[in-house]
């Protein structure tokens, strides 16, 4: 399986591959607390190297990944593989080099987001992403080679860059060799794609339907059936080949029946499949569940583990979770906020326990949403 954010680290050399949306709310989404818990066990790392190819995501997370690439000490150079937009533009700019394929893309924009509320509600969060607008432009402006006014225009009509234009702007250091785009972003919610970069990725989808079509024309249906349909032509073939692979066993002499029975035997084969088949699968599900038990159980052990990194791994895969947990650095247990109350100020060494919700920077508040979701938005609402 090829996940979107992997990781291949050495004591002087961490190498980043970033592929995907930014943001937990995502199924393949990069998260902040992925890319610190790989820098923050290499503190001592002399070079990262990120590649980067995502369509953009929350943008409060690709803040704080910014803000964690940015405070690392080593040198950080960035590949644009595909395409670097929106909030993962703003990624790249946390690196000291930028380079880009010469069909590489860079988009930039203003931040937006979809809402239904009160007008109050509406002022609040026009006032919210102002602010995330003046942050992105002044991230943008320590590289952009052009006034502020020049790129607030661009901001606006959703500026496409080419790897060249790049170049020129400050927003890249080099060009590389053309490679071949191969992700299937969905850029459905952006208005200037360029025809290019749409048909970057249209061969591919037009040989996968070039090769339904084939299947669909093989199995007798209409070159236009869906891929339901097709499995569902497919579902008695393979019943039949099951069928007569057992009967040519039978006439064989190597399963005991003698043929006037092969309809008795194919029903007792039939439910001995399907009971070993669930009795496989519950089996490997108790000892998946027994395995994860005691790997969250050691992780808190080993102060390995907060709350919201096992509600993160509880649905990935027993082998992630374990790989993780040999390279996780220790972290600070979250606060049993059912022990103390929520209102206690001054006494703790955390930045919310002092201030007020809106004297918290971006990271600060990312850190008080993941260790208590509750409190974060207790805090915001009564700023």
């Amino acid at each position: 399986m090829t996940y979107a954010f992997t990781v291949d680290a050495s004591p002087k050399a961490v190498e980043l591959n970033i592929l995907s949306l930014i943001g937990a709310q995502f199924e393949t989404g990069i998260t902040v607390a992925d890319v610190v818990s790989i820098l923050s066990f290499y503190p001592e790392a002399s070079d990262v190297h990120t590649t980067l190819n995502s369509d953009g995501g929350d943008v409060t997370e690709g803040f704080a990944i910014y803000s964690a690439l940015k405070m690392h000490g080593a040198k950080k150079t960035c590949t644009i593989l595909g395409i670097a937009a929106s909030i993962a533009s703003v990624i790249a700019m946390a690196h000291d080099y930028i380079e880009m394929p010469s069909n590489a893309m860079m988009m930039i924009h203003h931040p937006f987001k979809g809402k239904t509320g009160t007008a109050a509600e509406f002022r609040r969060a026009a006032d919210s992403l102002q602010v995330m607008q003046d942050a992105i432009v002044s991230i943008y402006m320590q590289r952009f080679k052009g006034s502020r006014e020049e790129l607030i225009a661009m901001m606006d009509a959703e500026t496409w860059l080419s790897a060249e234009r790049c170049v020129q702007l400050g927003f890249a250091d080099a060009v590389t060799d053309k490679v071949e785009l191969v992700a299937a972003w969905d850029l459905s919610s952006y208005a200037n794609v360029p025809p290019a970069l749409l048909a970057a990725v249209k061969p591919k989808k037009e040989k996968e339907t070039a090769s339904m079509k084939l299947v669909n024309k093989a199995l007798g249906l209409s070159e236009s059936a869906d891929e339901t349909s097709a499995l569902n032509a497919i579902a008695p073939l393979n019943e039949a080949a099951t069928a007569h692979k057992a009967l040519c066993a039978k006439l064989a002499g190597k399963t005991g029946f003698d043929g006037r029975n092969v309809g008795a035997y194919l029903d007792k084969l039939e439910g001995d499949v399907e009971r070993l088949a669930g009795e496989a699968l519950a089996s490997n599900q108790k000892a998946e569940a027994s395995a994860r038990t005691a790997l969250i159980a050691q992780g808190y052990a080993d102060q390995k583990l907060t709350k919201d990194l096992e509600t993160f791994y509880e649905k990935k895969p027993v082998a992630e979770l374990e790989a993780f947990l040999k390279v996780a650095p220790v972290v600070v247990p979250a606060t049993n906020r059912l022990k103390e109350p929520k209102t206690k100020q001054g006494t703790g060494s955390r930045p919310w326990d002092t201030k007020a919700f809106n004297q918290l920077t971006n990271l600060e508040r990312h850190q008080l949403y993941t260790e208590d979701k509750a409190l974060f938005h207790e805090m915001r609402a009564a700023k």
